[in-house]
């Protein structure tokens, strides 16, 4: 919740956010956008590569 004395502060800065997704797309300098609530990808993307003789297993994660 955001205090009733920080609303302007918020709203501004919320304002500036929102201005840099409008923002059109460029090579050199690409927009990355971040969720604020935490998500753990825990599904496995690939199957497991077998083990060698010698070597570690081997797990790849999406």
């Amino acid at each position: 919740m955001i205090p009733p004395d920080k609303n302007s502060a918020f709203v501004a800065n919320m304002e500036k956010v929102l201005d840099v997704y409008k923002m059109p797309y460029t090579d050199a300098f690409p927009v990355v956008c971040m969720d604020e609530s935490p998500k753990q990808l825990i599904e496995v993307g690939k199957p497991s590569v077998p083990m060698k003789r010698g070597q570690s297993g081997c797990e790849s994660r999406l």
